[in-house]
């Protein structure tokens, strides 16, 4: 997948290569790092629901959670694009709250 200059693609698959799935501090570990390298970065979540199916809903909260942290403390910008629907109407209000 081609992204624009500046970008940098965190792949996420069950495919060799790639970050795996359930490897969650691995992802945010090169979340992390590509805001520190440019706070001004935006991190763009998308089809989180793979990763909630893979890791479990309270595990991928506690992740969000954290890059959220790491957003507050860098002044950088997330967004998670996902479909309200796909979610149990408790977890989507748990989503909600990390809005900032």
């Amino acid at each position: 997948m081609k992204v624009p200059p500046g970008w940098n693609l965190i792949t996420v698959s069950s495919v060799k290569g790639y970050f795996g799935p359930r490897e969650l501090h691995r992802i945010l570990d090169g979340i992390i790092k590509s805001l520190k390298g440019d706070p001004d970065r935006a991190v763009i979540i998308a089809c989180p629901e793979y990763l909630a199916l893979h890791n479990g809903f309270d595990a991928f909260l506690r992740f969000l959670n954290t890059i959220r942290d790491h957003v507050i403390l860098t002044n950088a910008k997330v967004y998670v694009v996902t479909d309200p629907l796909a979610w149990e109407p408790r977890q989507w209000a748990l989503l909600k709250k990390l809005e900032l």
